[in-house]
């Protein structure tokens, strides 16, 4: 069951009180403050309730300049290089769209953070506070890019086309739909060839090893390209799959399609 307050009322800042007096965890999706304005920060609870874990998914930060700055999944994007990284090689950078990478982690970082406090309450007899924001989300999705090692390699992005990651690792169009193919290792582009009745190219020295191939790429992508639109979107994931080749179709509506899959 689920109950709606009105903090901003002297009777909903009761109620609120009530609530977490004989709760586990608080969970304030707020900026700092907030919860201290409804009657439920941090010193009140410790006379309401000593054991109330607290979690707190805040924008930036619970301290430093932008703490208190009003801040949505976008604007973390932005901040940590997601949108230029999804832009890809060469292109401006592109938004998200609505799958809000960042809240979604983060809320799932504050899921966490407050089942780890409950065991640990539950072992040491310690409620503990639980803080994360939608920056710290963005640096575990981009975890790669806040990495430093001698002999790192570049962050992969997307091609100029926004196609993927290269010729093994990207969308390909066919005669009817589209479908992302996964085959860069040694043992998947065999497979590839078999699966595209292409042996030859297996056996070309321009595709020989991941380095040859790597250096023509712009060759194999056209091949490639040209072979894929002889066929559906359906007829070539079953070649493929039957090859064993990672691959999957590109469904146009998935909410038709994905829940009408027997997988899901």
């Amino acid at each position: 069951s689920s109950i709606s307050v009105d903090a901003k009322t002297s009777e909903g800042r009761e109620v609120t009180r009530r609530l977490a007096a004989r709760a586990d965890i608080l969970l304030a999706n707020m900026r700092p403050g907030a919860a201290e304005r409804m009657g439920v920060g941090s010193d009140a609870l410790k006379e309401l309730n000593p054991d109330i874990i607290e979690t707190h998914v805040t924008a930036f930060g619970w301290n430093g300049p932008y703490a208190h700055r009003a801040g949505v999944d976008p604007l973390a994007q932005a901040w940590t290089g997601m949108q230029r990284a999804q832009g890809g090689h060469g292109n401006p950078p592109v938004f998200l769209g609505g799958l809000a990478p960042t809240d979604y982690t983060a809320g799932a970082l504050g899921a966490l953070g407050g089942v780890m406090a409950l065991l640990a309450r539950e072992r040491t007899g310690t409620a503990q506070r639980v803080n994360t924001n939608l920056l710290n989300a963005a640096i575990l999705l981009s975890s790669d890019a806040f990495l430093r090692y001698d002999g790192k390699p570049a962050r992969r992005l997307a091609d100029k086309g926004q196609y993927g990651l290269g010729t093994l690792h990207r969308l390909y169009e066919t005669s009817e739909g589209w479908l992302y193919l996964v085959a860069e290792n040694d043992e998947d582009w065999p497979a590839l060839c078999r699966a595209l009745d292409r042996d030859d190219l297996a056996g070309d020295a321009r595709f020989a090893s991941t380095q040859t191939r790597h250096a023509n790429d712009a060759i194999l992508a056209d091949t490639l390209s040209e072979l894929f639109r002889g066929r559906s979107r359906d007829e070539w994931v079953e070649a493929l799959t039957r090859a064993g080749v990672p691959c999957a179709p590109v469904v146009r509506e998935y909410g038709q399609s994905f829940y009408s899959d027997p997988q899901a």
